[in-house]
């Protein structure tokens, strides 16, 4: 039964979730987070136990409807246009949304990663806000699947060396693990 509206991936839920619990662990108890969207970073968010008090800035509207369950959660939603294809805002408005903040922390999600060509995605609408969101945060998240992994896509927005943590799954090529290991950034592999 196909839900209407819902991102769908190839990708065995429980490798996502698996990652989003990660995640999770590592969120400050108080304090600002910026969350992409993503089908990945979408299981983080009923995961955020309801007494952890956030300010989460996301760029998706999915994202951001999903928090409204989590009481001590302040929502900021960035504008723009809405990619259908990934329904995440884009374009100037959204990056604006980051360009005057300072968050402890930002979850990124990723459509490929390799040391040598950093992380990608097909759109550059969308690797412009990705950008936006990097500069935006103090310490940087992303979560990338091991389908991820050697992946290259139009648009770069980003260094491997821009990243604080990689979070991944089990099944992550051990040779790009350890290229980006060797390159001084933690993974994690859950």
């Amino acid at each position: 039964v196909a839900v209407t509206g819902v991102q769908t991936c190839a990708l065995p839920i429980s490798e996502k979730l698996r990652i989003a619990k990660a995640i999770v662990s590592l969120l400050p108890e108080n304090g600002t987070v910026i969350l992409d969207s993503g089908t990945t970073t979408a299981q983080i968010v009923p995961l955020i136990p309801n007494d952890t008090r956030l300010r989460i800035i996301t760029n998706s509207p999915d994202h951001a409807v999903a928090l409204m369950e989590k009481e001590n959660v302040e929502i900021l939603l960035a504008g723009g246009r809405v990619r259908k294809a990934t329904r995440a805002c884009v374009d100037q408005w959204a990056i604006d949304t980051f360009s005057g903040i300072v968050a402890d922390v930002a979850i990124i999600a990723t459509n490929g990663i390799s040391l040598a060509r950093g992380l990608t995605t097909p759109e550059p609408a969308e690797a412009a806000v990705k950008t936006a969101m990097i500069n935006a945060a103090k310490k940087k998240f992303v979560v990338a699947d091991h389908t991820k992994f050697t992946q290259d896509h139009f648009a770069k927005f980003g260094d491997i060396k821009d990243f604080d943590l990689v979070v991944t799954d089990e099944s992550a090529d051990q040779g790009a693990v350890a290229q980006i290991e060797t390159a001084g950034i933690k993974v994690v592999r859950a």
